[in-house]
């Protein structure tokens, strides 16, 4: 089977795997907890973290996020099942941003690009626990290789930061 082939078999596994999020009332509550970053920039790589998520008052498929990390003020987010692909979800900054996430094998993930850094994230739910993990890597890319023949195009990124938060959701009053 040529290459071409396999990725767009592997492509179209892929694309019909990503499903809506189950259970929105399971991701829904209060989560703390902390998240630790190896970027060397900052003086407390360990920071305290809380997101506040809810569903939509009249519409199920909507979810309100609310995070608060020391010393941001809390900052406000909707995330919006969209209707045009299977999983596809829109995360609404509140500000004019749009991001767009793929909900797929239990995690939620996306991959975007800001003012010059390329930013790759997922939340994953496992009971009681929840992960979020954030990468970003400058986009100017380091080296930029092919096959011989030029064909295959391959671009490698400079790591920038890396950031995972372990949440624990917290028992309701």
């Amino acid at each position: 089977m040529p290459i071409k082939i396999k990725y767009l078999a592997a492509a179209a596994i892929v694309c019909t795997s990503v499903t809506a999020i189950a259970s929105p009332d399971e991701w829904a509550g209060a989560w703390v907890g902390t998240c630790m970053s190896d970027n060397y920039n900052t003086d407390n790589p360990t920071v305290p973290y809380e997101i506040k998520i809810k569903i939509g008052v009249n519409d199920a498929t909507t979810l309100a996020w609310t995070i608060q990390y020391p010393p941001e003020v809390e900052r406000r987010y909707q995330l919006q099942l969209q209707s045009d692909l299977a999983g596809h979800y829109i995360l609404d900054e509140k500000n004019g941003i749009l991001i767009d996430q793929f909900y797929s094998a239990n995690v939620l993930r996306e991959l975007y690009v800001v003012n010059g850094r390329i930013f790759s994230g997922s939340t994953s739910k496992a009971g009681d626990a929840m992960t979020m993990e954030h990468t970003s890597y400058w986009a100017n890319p380091l080296h930029r290789t092919s096959l011989p023949d030029g064909s295959f195009p391959v671009s490698s990124y400079a790591l920038r930061d890396h950031t995972v938060c372990k949440l624990t959701k917290q028992p309701t009053n």
